[in-house]
Formats: C-alpha cells, sequence, structure tokens
C-alpha cells in the first residue's frame, strides 16, 4: 500500500532520510525548508538561514545533518531542541551526498569531490572526477566493503570506488 504526502508550496524536493522514531525528513533545496513528515502530518521542520538551500540529508544520533548550500556547509540540527552546530565549513560548490563513515561523513561536492569529514570539521578529499567532467550526487556506501557507488549523471554509468 502507497502513502503519499503532498506538500503543496514547495518548488524542488531533493532528498529523505529517516529518523530513530520513523518521522521521515525532506529537503527542499529552492528554499530554507526542511520538511518533517511524522504520524500522518507534514509540517516545516526547519527554516532558516544556518541550513539554508539544503540538498543531502542524514540522520544520525537525534541530529538531521544538512548539506546547506545557502552557505556551502554541512550543518547538524537537534532533532529535539533544533539547535543547529556547524559540522564542516565545505568548498564553494553543490553539496549533495552525505553517507556515514565509521563516526565520519563521507560528503560530496556535485562539480566533482568526494570528502571524508571528520566530526571535528576536517575535510580530506578521497576522489576529484573533475577532470573527467563527472559529477558526483547522491551516492550509496557499503561499509563492510569500504565500496562508494556513484551513478553519473549526463554520462549513463555507474562506479564504484573502494576506500582504503
Amino acid at each position: 500500500m502507497a502513502v503519499r504526502y503532498r506538500i503543496d508550496s514547495c518548488k524542488l524536493l531533493n532528498d529523505i532520510t529517516v529518523g530513530d522514531d520513523s518521522t521521515i525528513y525532506v529537503s527542499e533545496c529552492d528554499t530554507k525548508v526542511t520538511y518533517a513528515i511524522k504520524n500522518g502530518k507534514c509540517e516545516k521542520f526547519y527554516d532558516g538561514d544556518s541550513a539554508s538551500y539544503p540538498n543531502g540529508l542524514l540522520y544520525r544520533e537525534g541530529e538531521l545533518i544538512v548539506a546547506s548550500n545557502g552557505n556551502y556547509s554541512l550543518n547538524a540540527i537537534d532533532v529535539k531542541t533544533k539547535k543547529v552546530r556547524l559540522v564542516a565549513q565545505m568548498e564553494k560548490g553543490t553539496i549533495d551526498g552525505i553517507r556515514p563513515y565509521g563516526n565520519n561523513l563521507l560528503v560530496t561536492i556535485f562539480e566533482g569531490s568526494l570528502y571524508k569529514v571528520t566530526n571535528s570539521g576536517k575535510e580530506t578529499e578521497l576522489l576529484n572526477t573533475r577532470a573527467s567532467n563527472t559529477n558526483l550526487a547522491d551516492f550509496d556506501f557499503i561499509q563492510d566493503k569500504k565500496m562508494i557507488i556513484i551513478p553519473g549523471l549526463w554520462n549513463n554509468k555507474v562506479a564504484a570506488y573502494l576506500l582504503e
């Protein structure tokens, strides 16, 4: 059985993640809004400059990690208090996919970079595909194989990379 939720005020819904309590979080990347769907109701969860133009989302340990393209940063929003903390200030570009990597994060910049971001905010570039004009958007990560799988937009390819 399919359940649908309509958000009439939206322009462009982008990413989705689910919290421990089954709350569904959805980003709207052309605004400052992230939505929460819980118990059959859809409401604005966060609407503010600290996480504006949200793209990638990841729920982790009571926080919603948001790729904020309004200020090129990763921010963590406490889901109970909605207090925002800066995780990392990223390079200019479209921050897209976010996945857990042990205690760290893997983050893609659409223009062609994959970063490991530590809890202290240190960024290390792991992959750069800019020379081949390969964009890096959303991706999946198989933790036990340390394998990143990235669909190529506009080039009809799927690439897999092993992390060392």
